[in-house]
């Protein structure tokens, strides 16, 4: 990929950025000044507006309460502007002899620049030093390898940083234009805001810049975890600054320009990759069908309710004997509204526990105040129906059956259908939470009788989260009321105002509502269930197959495993850390799961969502760069 396709100019700032490791030699300087003047300035206070023009960092300063308190007491009275102004001017050559005595490049830095001139691009710098402080930068810096084509410095624009004057005068100077084909490098927040005010590509550099604060060595020197939450810490601040994207140091911002390219979807819009069961990856044709907006109670919006319903119906085969309930909210909300409206309230409830699903259904019972009874099983292993039929036998009280279908903390499928038989033999109820297997896996209603199959549609139907819907049996509501502990969550009463009126009861999600109709349009065109799960196979077996040859175990057995998400033991390693390895792979356009074993260190990988074989290999490819960066050699189980 060439980068000058798509960029003509980056601009880089210096301290922390091209040179000056931890940006020390500014907080050095500053707290010298203030020492002079009897003030003990604190690193963080330092800090603080880094990347501003000096001039303008010292009067933030002098404007900080606990600073401006200080002064008072050193100085008998406020700081006035011609203290501020004799503060300047003790900064000048205190700041020319901390930059000039930090002013070796970051390792990287040259090889960076030679990468970005061999592709045709043009360099340049920006900074917050005034150019009588640059003067012996520059020259220590040409020495190493580094001229930029263009500099700016404080006091050659109007304003300084946040304002994007700098850049506006560095592309007028070396004829670039539009914006859009400048990237901003910078460690500061006030140098990324300058970058988005401006209309360029930020870029924030994290380990090596003013969040963090260490010299190379420092960094060097600290474990892994205490990197990772610096890091983190110093990303967070960047990316609240509006940063585009976020790297540890200048070394990596070409292979980071070329992912965040391979990455685009869209016009200017950066889309990772979500390995997730949900929210995940969408088509832009489910994406823009929430550029219309919607009237909540209008004929139009009412007639794609009852299109969506009719087909969610559909797609289990309900037909006339079951009723579509959609309902604002995540899954859950809608698992609470199934078991909430449909369990009677001496109603007694086997649940059978093998994943963090079924412990949620669980908790929802305790809440509701309807008696549970747990029958667990292994993580590792499927419900067996045999069980189910023993417990459901032994315990004649028992009257309803809830059961999660896949559980999506392990991706253990449970045999839906054999349990669904069981239930129906011994005369019970069941309640089916299918939030990660409707729309993939095969359900059908005339083979598994159910009270109530919950879902949600930002799952295999690949649409957006917000909105869950119940299929429930029209007997099973019928005879539901008063039931409900909740008014919004009671589905009979969702059901009877869409029936007499064609509205939902309350302000419904009315984009996602849209976004799950075209979501819709998009599953039948490419071939219904059986297309969406013949990806999803493909998808699982080229994404095991890759992680095996990366070295990593699977956690379940292949026969119990779904086709939606798998788990992959973590390796013994003791240079793994999730964190870091989550950051990484993150940084290379993809985003992992994190484990909900209590027993098992473990982390998942998705198998759903708008993705193919291309998507997966290159999730394999990030994780397996990921684990050589990090130096993981030992990839058993741990």
């Amino acid at each position: 990929m060439n980068l000058s396709e798509h960029f003509d100019l980056v601009i880089f700032d210096w301290a922390g950025t091209m040179v000056d490791f931890g940006c020390r030699a500014p907080v050095e300087a500053l707290i010298e000044a203030f020492a002079r003047r009897g003030v003990a300035l604190s690193e963080s206070e330092a800090r603080r507006d880094m990347g501003k023009a000096k001039a303008d960092h010292v009067r933030a300063l002098l404007a900080d309460a606990h600073v401006a308190a200080a002064w008072r007491a050193a100085n008998g009275t406020a700081a006035s502007e011609a203290d501020c102004l004799a503060l300047i001017d003790d900064l000048g050559p205190l700041m020319r002899e901390r930059a000039a005595s930090s002013a070796d490049l970051i390792a990287g830095a040259a090889d960076t620049v030679k990468a970005l001139r061999a592709a045709g691009i043009k360099v340049a710098s920006s900074t917050g030093y005034t150019r009588q402080m640059m003067a012996p930068v520059l020259e220590r810096a040409a020495a190493q390898g580094y001229a930029p084509d263009h500099l700016l410095c404080s006091g050659d624009t109007p304003a300084g940083r946040p304002s994007p004057l700098m850049i506006y005068r560095a592309c007028a100077e070396l004829g670039v234009w539009p914006l859009s084909r400048v990237v901003k490098v910078d460690d500061s927040a006030a140098g990324v805001a300058e970058g988005r005010a401006a209309g360029a590509l930020s870029v924030g550099v994290a380990a090596s810049g003013n969040g963090v604060g260490l010299s190379a060595a420092q960094w060097a020197s600290l474990a892994p975890e205490e990197r990772s939450r610096r890091r983190e810490a110093a990303a967070d601040e960047l990316r609240a600054a509006g940063a585009d994207l976020v790297i540890d140091t200048v070394a990596d911002l070409v292979p980071a320009l070329k992912r965040h390219l391979a990455g685009s979807r869209g016009a200017g819009e950066t889309a990772p990759i979500l390995l997730t069961p949900g929210p995940l990856t969408t088509e832009s044709a489910t994406k823009s069908a929430m550029l219309v907006d919607w009237g909540s109670w209008d004929g139009a919006f009412n007639a794609l309710t009852a299109n969506v319903c009719r087909r969610l119906n559909d797609i289990v085969g309900g037909g006339a004997e079951h009723a579509c309930i959609p309902l604002q909210g995540s899954g859950t909300f809608a698992v609470e509204a199934a078991l909430g409206t449909l369990l009677p309230r001496g109603a007694r409830v086997l649940v059978p526990d093998n994943g963090s699903y079924c412990k949620r259904i669980l908790r929802i019972l305790g809440y509701l105040g309807r008696e549970a009874v747990a029958l667990p099983f292994d993580e590792r292993s499927p419900a067996d129906p045999r069980r189910i039929d023993a417990a459901l036998a032994a315990d004649p009280t028992i009257t309803h059956v809830a059961q999660v279908h896949c559980e999506t903390s392990t991706g253990i499928l449970n045999p839906l259908e054999e349990i669904a038989a069981v239930t129906a033999s011994r005369g019970r109820a069941l309640i089916v939470d299918a939030m990660s297997s409707y729309g993939a896996l095969p359900i059908d209603a005339s083979r598994v009788r159910f009270d109530a199959l919950v879902a949600a549609s930002g799952k295999c139907l690949e649409g957006v989260p917000g909105m869950g819907f119940v299929i429930a049996r029209r007997a099973a509501l019928e005879r539901s009321s008063g039931n409900a502990h909740s008014l919004a969550l009671d589905l009979l009463d969702q059901w009877q105002y869409l029936q007499k009126t064609g509205q939902w009861r309350f302000t419904p999600p009315t984009h996602v509502v849209a976004a799950l109709h075209a979501a819709l349009d998009r599953y039948e065109a490419q071939g219904g269930r059986s297309a969406r799960l013949g990806r999803y196979l493909d998808n699982c077996n080229a994404l095991i197959e890759g992680m095996r040859a990366a070295g990593f175990s699977p956690l379940l057995a292949a026969e119990h495993q779904a086709p939606i998400i798998v788990t992959f033991h973590s390796p013994a390693d003791p240079r793994y850390d999730f964190r870091e390895f989550y950051r990484r792979v993150r940084d290379r356009g993809f985003i992992l799961y994190p484990g909900k074993l209590t027993a098992v260190d473990t982390f998942r990988v998705g198998c759903i969502g708008a993705i193919g074989r291309a998507e997966i290999a290159g999730a394999v490819a990030a994780m397996r760069a990921a684990l050589a960066e990090m130096d993981v050699r030992e990839m058993a189980p741990r």
